[in-house]
Formats: C-alpha cells, structure tokens, sequence
C-alpha cells in the first residue's frame, strides 16, 4: 500500500468536500438559511452544557430538550469549536463529515486500483442523497460510509467493523 496515494485521496476528498460545502467552507463565520442551523451551531457551542440530551445554555436553568442525530458531526463540532467559533465549528465539522464519507469508503474498497478509489470517493461524496441532504441543511442523513461499513462487513463476517458501522448509522438519522 502507497502512502502517498492516500494523503493524495485524503486531499481530494478535503477539496471535493469544500467545493460541495461551497461557500460554507471559505466563509465559515456565515449562518445558512437552514432552520435548524442555529440549534446545531448551539449545541456545538462550549457553553451549551453538558447534558446529552439538551442545551442547557436556553430556557435557563433547565435547558431545553433536544434528540441529536448528526451525532458525528456534533462530536467533530465539540472539538473544533474551542478553537473557533460555534457556526465555524459547526460548518467545519460537516465538511470533515463529509471528506470522511469519500476516503472512508475509498478506505472499504482498498483492493481496487487507485483510479477506481478515486471514483469511489468521488461517487461518495457526490451521490444524489448527499446533494439533496446538504441542499436542504439535513447533514444528518449523510452516511454513505456508515452504510457501506455495515454491508462489506456484514460480506466478509468482520463483525467489530459491522457493529462500529451499525453505531455511525444509528448515530447518523
């Protein structure tokens, strides 16, 4: 296996995640229009508690309820938002997400020819459900990668990869 060809795949896939986040990734201090933004970019702040279930920062003292389902892009969130912004942190994160469906399922499929896991990443990243899903701030139902987990693992009978891919899709939506 060649290093350099997977550094090359990772950017690829960083750079085809930013065109489609576009203009989310150049300016990451804009909110969307997406309704539910403000909730996401909220519950990625520092100071909105630590309960799991709710974001203490509104309805003070007790919070207000919430049922998080972009679980992976809220963790990368919690991360990054420290050292940026929540609406950064936030935008950030999904566009992580995202790189992250192209080289984890070019990562699935590591016995084809580098030309056909670029195709894979690309395909990834650029299927319909992803555009239509990002197109209407539902980031949540992205999870091409989780999916794929499940079935190659499911195939090869490696069931540590099937219940990690089982958690990232319950995790998803």
């Amino acid at each position: 296996m060649n290093y350099r060809h997977w550094i090359l795949l990772l950017i690829w896939s960083l750079v085809l995640a930013a065109i489609v986040r576009w203009p989310c990734i150049p300016y990451v201090n804009a909110a969307t229009l997406d309704p539910n933004f403000g909730l996401h970019a909220l519950s990625a702040a520092p100071y909105s508690g630590t309960h799991p279930f709710r974001i203490e920062s509104l309805n003070y003292p007790d919070g207000i309820p919430a049922q998080f389902i972009a679980i992976p892009t809220l963790i990368l969130a919690k991360l990054i938002a420290p050292l940026w912004n929540a609406v950064a942190a936030t935008h950030i994160s999904v566009w992580l997400w995202l790189a992250l469906q192209g080289i984890g399922t070019a990562l699935l499929f590591s016995n084809q020819p580098q030309r056909n896991r670029y195709l894979i990443s690309t395909a990834a990243i650029l299927n319909p459900i992803h555009m239509v899903a990002l197109g209407n701030g539902q980031w949540e139902n992205v999870a091409i990668f989780p999916i794929l987990m499940v079935a190659t693992a499911l195939k090869a009978g490696r069931w540590a990869r099937f219940i990690i891919g089982l958690i990232l899709c319950a995790a998803c939506s």
